[in-house]
């Protein structure tokens, strides 16, 4: 081939012949899947037959998420991110894609879904003290809370009991009545 670049003289020019960008060898997925907790570890892998692993880069991004939720994630968009651990504020439906990038920015994509569950934690009574007066009424209520300190959607039933030495009486929606002492 002449030299139609016009590059130092002549003679032949080699151009190299790249594939067809990277391939998934591993799809997206999440580990625990579904999530009890807060965090999971989201994981996929992918080959170029033209670079070395560490020349592909690895970007997660949310594809969908509940209302008001946020992800955090221990590495991204970095050829270290083909695992990284996600960190969730809020349970819900949550849909990753994976983006695997090579030098020539040749692009291939791999999804997710993960579940966080809502895992009944805590309850907190309110008010949390109260003074009564002789035969007065008091209405208590209790709302139960998920592992990442929101109100669970579906409250569970609670069964409310006083000391007998508290002089009174409390019915099963949480209303005390104070005793005449």
């Amino acid at each position: 081939v002449n030299n139609p670049l016009g590059i130092g003289g002549s003679g032949s020019l080699l151009f190299p012949i790249f594939g067809r960008g990277p391939s998934i060898v591993n799809p997206a997925s999440a580990n625990p899947n579904p999530v009890n907790g807060s965090t999971t570890t989201l994981s996929v892998s992918a080959h170029d037959p033209d670079f070395p692993a560490s020349g592909l880069i690895y970007q997660w991004a949310l594809q969908a998420q509940p209302s008001g939720s946020t992800v955090t994630y221990s590495v991204n968009n970095s050829s270290d991110a083909y695992n990284t651990l996600a960190t969730f504020n809020k349970a819900g439906n949550y849909q990753f894609q994976a983006t695997v990038t090579n030098p020539l920015d040749q692009q291939v994509t791999s999804s997710t879904r993960v579940v966080v569950n809502q895992i009944f934690t805590s309850v907190q009574v309110a008010p949390s003290t109260a003074q009564v007066t002789v035969n007065g009424q008091q209405q208590f209520t209790a709302t139960g809370y998920d592992q990442l300190g929101s109100s669970l959607t579906v409250q569970p039933q609670f069964s409310w009991s006083i000391s007998p030495s508290t002089g009174g009486s409390i019915n099963p929606s949480g209303l005390f009545t104070a005793g005449e002492s």
